[in-house]
């Protein structure tokens, strides 16, 4: 009876109230069966691993029904349901496109999804080749699972290829076909040593250095976007982040005229915001703050098709407080709206002003802000790190990035420990950018 009402039906009803359906036949039953099934011989994510004191779950005996609390059961039984309505005729609204009924149905339970709806249609458009340097990490091949059977991307997984052939095993995935690579077996390490030193021998790099870098999975992957022998590249996932984006910056470079640069994406229920500089810049001058402005904003009309309206932050509204930082920003503010009047910017002002219109109004009616803001920059990285995991601890919301910009190829580096989800969400935006490059 518990089966029933808390696997069954809340998701069968969801199917056949989505499709309009007639009735409720067996098909459907036996579909909605099937999918809770399946779903349990599938590895279980962090989130539930998490809801019962870390514990982990794999099919047999003690475990052979998906957990209450496991956010895939909505997922899988409900487009299943939706199938077979359709399939069997009684659907009033039948269910065409299967891939975007999920879509809606992730966008449901995790806002994230929402605002990357458009990411995740240019991902699967792209089929990219994307490289994972940590291909033995759980939560990586959890992620490869995932964009394996979301279409999301092609993985090509770094590392020992008996070492990570056994994790799939022992994990249950369904990845037979996935592609890995040995650096320390491949037949162009050498290659790309060489190449490497080419490059860097004027920048203190001995051939002796360069041969051991590229005993490095993250030095071998960054080599393979040079050489378009993959689309692109997410790594960090066990590293620091300046260790992780070095071999990026080094093997790739950057966009002439461009700062390499990071941003976040905040998404909550009804909402989404974007903060930037989250990675790179400690204290940037006044034109790295207008130039970290311009490219953020124009990374998010271009990749997320939204409007931006630019808030430059500081403790100061409008001069409040005559400050070097405060006049930093204020001066930033400045050069993007000489350098590009198309963008909605104002500053320097305070968070509350920035997302409160009606604060804007009453005490700052000049304010040049036409709606709340949604992109923020911050004027140095320790105010933007402590904000976005702030909110990512506190408030309800996901935190999705840091999304390189500026870079000259289509590369992410996650955040330490990043979880699966985070991880596919990075796999997307990077899929989703080879798009853009080449259209």
């Amino acid at each position: 009876n518990q089966v029933n009402n808390v696997l069954g039906f809340p998701y069968i009803f969801r199917g056949a109230l989505d499709t309009r359906a007639t009735c409720i036949n067996q098909e459907m039953k036996i579909a909605a069966s099937h999918a809770i099934a399946n779903l349990a011989k599938e590895r279980i994510p962090e989130s539930v691993r998490y809801a019962y004191g870390r514990e982990d779950f794999t099919f047999g005996r003690k475990y052979i029904l998906p957990k209450p609390f496991d956010p895939r059961v909505l997922g899988a039984v409900a487009p299943a349901v939706a199938k077979a309505a359709t399939d069997t005729g009684v659907a009033r609204k039948p269910i065409d496109n299967l891939q975007k009924y999920r879509d809606s149905l992730a966008q449901r339970i995790n806002p994230a999804r929402g605002a990357l709806n458009l990411i995740y249609e240019e991902a699967r458009k792209a089929n990219a080749r994307i490289a994972f340097p940590e291909g033995d990490n759980i939560h990586v091949l959890q992620a490869t699972d995932t964009m394996v059977k979301e279409n999301v991307c092609t993985p090509v997984l770094l590392g020992n290829a008996s070492s990570i052939r056994a994790q799939i095993a022992e994990l249950r995935l369904n990845l037979k076909d996935v592609e890995i690579i040995d650096p320390l077996t491949a037949s162009d390490a050498q290659d790309k040593a060489l190449q490497y030193f080419s490059m860097r021998s004027r920048k203190g790099i001995t051939i002796e250095e360069a041969r051991h870098r590229f005993r490095s999975r993250s030095y071998y992957a960054a080599m393979m976007l040079k050489e378009g022998q993959v689309d692109g590249v997410v790594a960090g996932i066990t590293r620091s982040y300046p260790n992780a984006v070095r071999p990026i910056l080094e093997c790739v470079g950057t966009v002439p005229n461009k700062r390499a640069m990071a941003m976040y994406m905040i998404a909550f229920k009804d909402d989404v915001k974007f903060f930037a500089d989250t990675a790179m810049h400690i204290n940037p001058s006044a034109e790295e703050l207008a130039t970290i402005a311009i490219q953020t904003a124009d990374r998010v009309t271009k990749d997320f098709a939204i409007t931006p309206h630019i808030a430059m932050l500081s403790f100061s509204n409008f001069g409040s407080v005559e400050h070097h930082d405060s006049l930093k920003a204020k001066k930033a503010v400045e050069i993007v709206k000489i350098c590009r009047p198309d963008l909605n910017i104002d500053g320097e002002m305070q968070a509350d002003v920035a997302l409160d219109e009606n604060r804007r109004k009453d005490h700052f009616p000049f304010s040049t802000l036409t709606e709340n803001a949604n992109v923020l920059i911050f004027s140095n990285l320790e105010a933007a790190n402590i904000s976005y995991k702030l909110l990512e601890q506190l408030a309800r919301c996901e935190a999705i990035g840091p999304i390189l910009l500026g870079i000259n190829g289509a590369a992410n580096v996650c955040q330490l420990y990043a979880s699966a989800n985070n991880i596919v969400h990075l796999a997307a935006i990077t899929a989703a950018s080879t798009v853009k490059k080449n259209p």
